[in-house]
């Protein structure tokens, strides 16, 4: 990637505001070097009359050299070639379509040099930072989880909370057993709601008793007759007649 930049760079700097055909040209220069790799393994060039050829494979890895280290290999022997000697190199490389393009990297290749050199150091910058921040946060974390742990497990702490909830359960269970058991609770619980009901039942027959001697009252004042068959009540001047 930042290979790619310094040779986009490099191109852009020549072809102004042309960074859409740098980038397709380079393209075509790669899928060119690929083919010539895939087909005869190394490229040759004239340079002042003499044949050179360098591998388009690493000696060391065995793997394919990218279009970046073609080139540098290649712009060590540009400025020494004729005008004839680049123009066919450039045509064999890119094709007539992309020529502008491959000279306007390969005169300029020192600035794609700079510009990858500057993204890598950018790009160790940027890893640096993001270094630092993760660190800060493992340690902003670490420390999250340390009073966490302290929370739970540290004297004072959810830990001791619950170890005092399951004593008091514990006790509490105890207690129920040494006096009879479940049985006997529920025994006692009934027993105090049948306390509360029968003060109720209570109170509801003091009210009754209470209104008896009202009622007697009540029954004194009426006359009573019995006539034709029918009982005849009579009470303040008014007849009430019972069949």
């Amino acid at each position: 990637m930042d290979e790619t930049i310094g040779l986009v760079t490099a191109g852009t700097e020549i072809m102004t505001g042309q960074a859409g055909k740098v980038g397709r040209g380079l393209r075509s220069i790669g899928a060119n070097i690929a083919k010539l790799a895939t087909d005869a393994g190394e490229l040759e060039y004239t340079v002042n009359g003499v044949t050179k050829s360098i591998s388009l494979f690493d000696e060391t890895t065995g793997d394919m050299k990218n279009t970046y280290q073609v080139l540098s290999e290649i712009s060590q022997d540009w400025n020494k070639m004729s005008k004839a000697e680049q123009s066919t190199l450039a045509i064999a490389q890119a094709g007539k379509t992309q020529i502008d393009v491959y000279t306007s990297i390969m005169s300029n290749f020192d600035t794609a040099i700079n510009a990858t050199a500057t993204s890598l150091d950018s790009q160790g910058s940027a890893m640096k930072e993001n270094e630092a921040y993760m660190e800060s946060m493992e340690a902003k974390l670490n420390a999250l989880k340390a009073q966490f742990q302290e929370l739970v497990l540290g004297d004072g702490g959810l830990n001791s909370f619950l170890k005092v909830l399951i004593d008091l359960g514990v006790n509490i269970l105890k207690f129920i057993n040494d006096i009879g058991g479940l049985p006997t609770i529920l025994l006692t619980i009934a027993s105090a709601i049948g306390i509360i009901k029968g003060e109720e039942i209570a109170t509801s027959i003091l009210k009754l008793i209470e209104l008896i001697p009202t009622l007697i009252t009540g029954i004194k004042t009426l006359g009573w007759t019995y006539e034709d068959g029918a009982l005849k009540i009579t009470a303040s001047n008014t007849a009430m007649v019972a069949s």
